[in-house]
């Protein structure tokens, strides 16, 4: 019993922080999802813990989200400038640069993509426009 409300005590307290009153910025979050993973891996390694299933269950659960996770939140805390690449791993670092170089490239390869109306057209039918009123 004891060993249950460990897990489930883990588990509200990431909700209570994650929940809009606290007002969490996505570089928080992943912080949060980190340390679930590790109490979770925590309690499993554990001999005497009786709720090992209860833990490996939500650690699979939660791993089936990781990459979604890590992809989206990993980008948000580096550029958060209270953490940047400060409490980063050596291997997070590497799958942080990666990741912002993605969305980078993916910034500019939209906005070459992307076809602007000239200047003279634009200002054109703006004017036309303001005819009918």
């Amino acid at each position: 019993m004891l060993d249950t409300i460990l897990v489930l005590e883990l588990l509200e307290k990431a909700t209570i922080h994650l929940s809009a009153l606290s007002y969490p910025t996505l570089g928080d979050i992943w912080f949060i999802f980190e340390g679930i993973y590790i109490h979770l891996e925590n309690f499993n390694k554990k001999d005497n813990f009786t709720q090992c299933e209860l833990a490996e269950s939500t650690l699979q659960k939660l791993s089936e989200y990781q990459d979604i996770i890590d992809q989206s939140l990993i980008t948000s805390a580096v550029l958060d400038p209270r953490i940047k690449l400060s409490i980063f791993l050596t291997q997070l670092i590497q799958n942080a640069h990666n990741q912002i170089k993605t969305v980078f490239e993916e910034y500019l390869n939209n906005s070459l993509n992307t076809t602007t109306l000239p200047t003279n057209k634009l200002s054109s039918n703006i004017s036309n426009t303001r005819q009918y009123f």
